[in-house]
């Protein structure tokens, strides 16, 4: 048998979720995918899918056979299109991005690309907890804030403005606070997801007229893992929160319904970051996508 058909009629199986969807994508009959996974098994001597009446599930041979699969074949198509010197007109990309931040900034961006790259499929996921990329799957994500896992290969994207902010009402009934070191006796408004200090985990970040770094133990009665939630709880006058540039709605700072807090004291904002995972050959598709974001926002503040 071929080996590297397998592992396309593999990854094609579980990419599109069975064998009539995969034999649309190869271009082949039902029969054929069937009989070239049952090959590719054979060749293999273990199986790789468990097959029900209603599902199909990977194996936990499968599972780590799939991220195998996964890296030779992106290094396969890399290799001919060194060769061929020809666009890279086709292919699959599964990318992850933060819920609000990928609605609003990275699907517009999105649906451009795709218009530029009609033969490229896009399957984007948004969620807010950081996804394992290795072991889901995923060919790139794409972060906000700081990042910490070293391990990670990135690229800078662009970069983001944090803004103390605050209702007029709140400020009215609790005073408006002139220097960071009165922010422990305010409600602040917190976000549990942070991915690193000065992103609301409870220690908040702002620079001094001098140019140094004040840390900032604060405390609140709210807490999200949403920033949409904390910002419509600062508009609601619940307290004070730190918001990012791109979750700001366009009159909010024109109408009054929130002022800026602590503007002598600038927050340490974060930058935009496309993620890669360890060790795995990044694809023309990849290099494509990404180069489009970088062109699209640029390393500015992202408004």
């Amino acid at each position: 048998m071929d080996p590297l058909q397998g592992m396309r009629t593999f990854v094609a199986i579980v990419e599109h979720g069975g064998f009539s969807a995969a034999a649309r994508v190869l271009g082949r009959s039902v029969g054929m995918v069937s009989k070239g996974l049952a090959a590719l098994e054979n060749y293999l001597g273990v199986p790789l899918l468990q097959r029900t009446t209603r599902q199909l599930s990977l194996t936990w041979e499968g599972e780590r056979y799939l991220l195998h699969c996964r890296q030779i074949l992106a290094a396969v198509e890399e290799a001919d299109h060194a060769i061929r010197k020809g666009p890279m007109t086709s292919g699959r990309l599964r990318i992850s991005a933060p819920v609000l931040f990928g609605h609003r900034h990275v699907a517009p961006v999105l649906f451009e690309f795709m218009a530029l790259h009609p033969g490229i499929d896009i399957n984007l996921e948004l969620s807010d907890p950081y996804v394992n990329l290795v072991a889901e799957g995923f060919d790139l994500a794409i972060r906000i804030g700081h990042l910490l896992d070293s391990s990670l290969r990135f690229r800078r994207l662009g970069s983001f403005q944090l803004m103390a902010m605050a209702a007029p009402s709140y400020l009215a009934a609790r005073g408006e606070p002139k220097h960071p070191e009165e922010l422990p006796h305010h409600d602040c408004l917190l976000y549990t997801l942070s991915s690193a200090e000065g992103m609301g985990v409870g220690v908040w970040r702002f620079t001094d007229p001098a140019g140094g770094e004040l840390r900032i133990k604060v405390t609140g009665r709210l807490s999200s893992n949403n920033g949409e939630v904390l910002r419509q709880a600062a508009v609601a006058g619940h307290g004070i929160a730190l918001i990012p540039s791109f979750l700001l709605q366009g009159d909010e700072m024109a109408s009054g319904a929130l002022c800026v807090v602590l503007a002598d004291y600038p927050c340490v904002g974060g930058g935009i970051f496309a993620v890669y995972p360890p060790n795995r050959h990044l694809s023309s598709r990849v290099r494509a996508c990404v180069d489009f974001l970088a062109q699209r926002w640029a390393v500015r503040p992202l408004a």
